[in-house]
């Protein structure tokens, strides 16, 4: 509750009138008080501050400094950790440690700073973290320590079994791989492609080389311990064909690689048909029927 301050209604709106006359965003504070009668008129300290605030950065332009910029992508990422826990831990009742959450803040985060083409050289705690989700969602969730693992779960959980601790732990190992092969991939050195007087040795090398870790992630998923399909011409074509794919999925097809490249110039070659091309690029298969055009064009 906040205590209301009393003012005289015409010299109040003697200061603030000649503020607020033609600005957009203070047309309905313009109209209340134009039809505001009484002598008196009350209003909370705050909000005067804040009004004060705004006026000031409507007469002088307002600069961001580099503090300003991080707090934005800072909030940027905690949105989408909001997001998860709004989905999967207060409508779905799921449990997350925080560890994991933390990791995902910090994946996101150094994605924004490098969509920003910024240095990210802050640092961000899993306890910093926590306080923040506690904060914003302290009706509807908690925190659970089991065998010194911080989790956070739904509100009406009551206690959290070594099951589900193990389940969550797996979980989090499987999560972490993700991230770590996602970085991976962020850090693959690109090859632009020539804009002019392309070669097919160019296209058949495309803008990426795979990296080993995955590679050696995919020839492990789907050989495992078998040396013998591991070396096997079938199952290589496989892996170099799902790290491909990948690649392109975690560029969000910025990234071409050669498969992309030369299956769509091959389908193109073979059926002339666009919606073909287009159904098996919206699988994340291949190149656009237009970045295939282009390669012909060239």
């Amino acid at each position: 509750m906040l205590s209301l301050h009393e003012a005289d209604t015409n010299k109040l709106k003697s200061s603030v009138l000649p503020n607020i006359e033609g600005q957009d965003e203070f047309t309905e504070l313009l109209n209340r008080l134009e039809n505001f009668s009484s002598p008196k008129i009350h209003y909370h300290t705050e909000c005067r501050v804040d009004f004060n605030n705004k006026i000031s950065l409507l007469k002088k332009p307002f600069s961001k400094s580099d503090w300003h910029f991080h707090r934005e992508y800072h909030q940027l990422a905690f949105d989408e950790i909001s997001v998860i826990i709004e989905e999967d831990i207060i409508k779905k009742g799921r449990c997350h440690l925080l560890i994991h959450l933390h990791e995902l803040y910090i994946d996101s985060l150094e994605k924004i700073f490098q969509d920003n083409s910024v240095e990210m050289n802050v640092t961000f705690t899993a306890q910093h973290l926590e306080e923040k989700i506690l904060k914003q969602f302290s009706y509807d969730i908690k925190s659970f320590i089991v065998h010194n693992k911080k989790i956070i779960a739904p509100k009406f959980l009551h206690m959290i079994d070594y099951t589900m601790l193990e389940n969550l732990q797996t979980e989090n190992i499987l999560q972490k791989a993700a991230l770590i092969l996602r970085e991976t991939i962020w850090q693959i050195e690109m090859k632009k492609l020539p804009a002019k007087n392309i070669t097919a040795q160019d296209l058949i090398s495309g803008e990426a080389s795979i990296p080993q870790q995955l590679l050696n992630f995919y020839f492990t998923l789907l050989g495992g311990a078998n040396q013998k399909r591991k070396n096997s011409l079938k199952c290589n074509r496989q892996v170099r064909s799902y790290c491909q794919d990948v690649i392109f999925g975690v560029h969000n097809g910025q990234v071409k690689t050669s498969k992309h490249i030369m299956l769509g110039m091959t389908l193109k070659s073979l059926t002339s048909s666009r919606k073909v091309i287009d159904i098996v690029n919206r699988y994340g298969h291949c190149i656009s029927y237009q970045g295939v055009e282009e390669f012909l064009f060239f």
